[in-house]
């Protein structure tokens, strides 16, 4: 009896050997331990530079040389760098394939450091210029409570120039006079700072790194950024500048 016409296909197509194997070579992926250890490289290095800058005195060698090696800029570069080699090693890249993947980072990166960099020279206009010391002037008169008053000043300099940090440290700069003025206690002071750490949370847009961040690694369009995103970190701001402003209640 001759061989079924299942088995005679399974056996004409089948590999020589035996064994069913994908004929493309597969490239094992970087391990957890290896991009821990890539992310960790620059965050380190500063955390070097930083405390070695420190311990040294101003303008010896030592101080120079932990100022040059904490730099978060040459850090990023060294980052990139053993990245380079480490990872085009690992998946034996060309020198073609590393060139063209760099080459692909460039794009999204730009905007990013574009937005960034017009934000922070936006941001020392608002302060050179006095228009931050007009805004606080204007809130002090309306005699609204300082929380308020932070909060707002906090989340209109976030909206305006994008930068939480510069938000946050500038509202902080143009309420301490008044808030040693009025004496508060350091549970209120601290309850205050938070209420201006919630305002530079909101209102983030197409001003905003992280605005970037978000819509270009997601694929999102700037409409669809400002629908989702914008909205959640403003939904956040607002949330967490109600319970702060709550237990600021309750301790005053």
């Amino acid at each position: 009896m001759g061989p079924s016409p299942a088995s005679a296909f399974l056996t004409q197509n089948e590999p020589a050997g035996g064994d069913i194997t994908d004929t493309k070579q597969k490239v094992k992926a970087p391990s957890a331990l290896t991009i821990t250890a890539l992310i960790l490289l620059p965050i380190l290095q500063i955390m070097v530079g930083t405390v070695g800058t420190m311990q040294t005195e101003t303008g010896t060698r030592a101080n120079d040389i932990f100022s040059f090696v904490g730099a978060s800029a040459f850090a990023l570069l060294i980052a990139v760098l053993v990245a380079y080699l480490v990872l085009g090693n690992q998946q034996k890249w060309s020198l073609e394939e590393r060139g063209s993947i760099l080459d692909s980072a460039l794009p999204s990166v730009a905007v990013i450091v574009f937005v960034t960099g017009a934000g922070g020279v936006f941001a020392n206009v608002l302060v050179h210029s006095g228009i931050g010391d007009a805004l606080s002037s204007a809130l002090i008169a309306t005699h609204i409570p300082i929380i308020v008053m932070g909060y707002v000043i906090a989340l209109a300099l976030r909206a305006s120039q994008g930068s939480a940090t510069v938000a946050i440290l500038t509202s902080a700069g143009l309420l301490a006079a008044p808030m040693a003025a009025a004496g508060y206690t350091p549970v209120q002071a601290t309850l205050i700072t938070t209420a201006m750490c919630f305002g530079g949370l909101g209102l983030s847009h197409i001003n905003d790194s992280g605005f970037w961040i978000v819509t270009k690694y997601l694929g999102l369009t700037v409409k669809d950024g400002i629908k989702s995103w914008t909205l959640l970190t403003t939904i956040f701001s607002l949330v967490g500048f109600l319970l702060t402003t709550g237990i600021f209640a309750i301790v005053s």
